[in-house]
């Protein structure tokens, strides 16, 4: 045999050698990365089961939170007693709920809620408004304080509070709420708006309205 073929021999065996070389560093490289993407994809399976796990324990809490309040609101005997500042109006609440002055509105929380300065968002608020032309409520309200409660109520209804003649409103547009109960007497005009809709359900926001006296 040649020296040429020799040669051409020793290429081929180098070729070999650095073609399987680089197959086999290939091969390892595609199933390193395979195990990282494979313990990647089970750290994140095991993160999301952990916040399912605690969602679900919240959401139970929860449940388990409101269904004791509930039960213990059913007594409507030992409700508490607000009395409105400067007005001396008085309504009461749960007695598991909680008060507090918003300066412009009274809010009235579960205990596991947690609100900021705002009462927007609350579970039912109370407000008292200053009438002193004793104008009708669809005035006062298109005229000085927002036309959507009775332009885009979606159902106006009459009620009786403490003897006193009053609507009460469901449904009205662009504001998050259910239902906004406005009650006139003298120069004043009480509202109590409920911004949960289980208020409706469990009847504690026909019970607070109910208790309001004047």
């Amino acid at each position: 045999m040649t020296q040429k073929n020799w040669i051409i021999i020793a290429i081929i065996i180098i070729l070999v050698v650095i073609i399987g070389g680089v197959a086999f560093g290939y091969q390892n490289l595609i199933i390193k990365n395979k195990d990282q993407v494979l313990s990647s994809l089970g750290n994140q399976v095991s993160q999301l089961q952990n916040q399912i796990k605690d969602l679900q324990q919240n959401q139970l809490q929860n449940q388990n939170t409101n269904a004791n309040v509930n039960a213990d609101n059913e007594n409507q005997s030992d409700w508490q007693t607000y009395t409105y500042p400067v007005s001396g109006l008085t309504i009461q609440y749960p007695k598991n709920w909680k008060a507090k002055d918003f300066t412009y509105a009274i809010g009235f929380y579960l205990p596991n809620m947690n609100p900021s300065n705002d009462p927007e968002g609350l579970s039912i608020e109370w407000r008292v408004y200053q009438n002193p032309q004793k104008l009708s409520l669809e005035k006062f309200f298109n005229d000085f304080w927002n036309p959507k409660y009775f332009n885009q109520a979606q159902s106006i209804k009459n009620i009786m509070v403490d003897g006193i003649s009053g609507k009460e409103l469901k449904g009205v547009g662009g504001m998050l709420t259910y239902t906004i109960a406005l009650i006139p007497r003298d120069t004043v005009i009480v509202e109590l708006r409920d911004n949960r809709e289980e208020n409706q359900v469990n009847g504690i926001f026909d019970k607070m309205l109910n208790s309001i006296k004047f």
